[in-house]
């Protein structure tokens, strides 16, 4: 389960980045933006959830990840 929802919140941001270039008013490009960096953050919870709990076994990628947040 982690996997995926990692998987959904650690990829939206790049598609609503996309739709925010497209937007039609200042309000609409600040919406899109805030929702890419709410699943930004989730993403980063995920990831540290995952580094808490020992779900993979080479904590290091995990740390690079952390980094990139």
């Amino acid at each position: 389960m982690w996997r995926v929802n990692y998987y959904d919140r650690g990829t939206s941001p790049y598609p609503n980045h996309g739709e925010a270039q497209a937007v039609e008013s200042p309000k609409d490009f600040i919406h899109k933006f805030r929702i890419s960096l709410k699943e930004l953050r989730e993403a980063q919870r995920w990831v540290r959830l995952i580094e808490k709990v020992s779900l993979l076994k080479n904590a290091e990628k995990l740390n690079k990840l952390l980094l990139e947040t």
